[in-house]
């Protein structure tokens, strides 16, 4: 019984979780950039925003270029 409470706990959070997700941006140059990116907050001017990284390239964008 207690391990059916944890997993339910345990999906709850993760339900949460994504209801409270920052968008995802799709910039004027076709780049997506999620929340974890660390150039997310200089994205000022985008033309979409998507509920996942996936959903964005899947609409013709490109993830950004790694740096370091």
């Amino acid at each position: 019984m207690r391990l059916i409470l944890l997993t339910l706990s345990y999906v709850l959070v993760l339900v949460a979780g994504a209801q409270t997700a920052e968008p995802v941006k799709k910039t004027n140059a076709g780049t997506c950039f999620d929340s974890d990116h660390p150039n997310y907050n200089k994205v000022r001017n985008y033309v979409g925003t998507y509920k996942s990284l996936e959903e964005c390239i899947k609409s013709g964008g490109k993830t950004p270029i790694k740096t370091g």
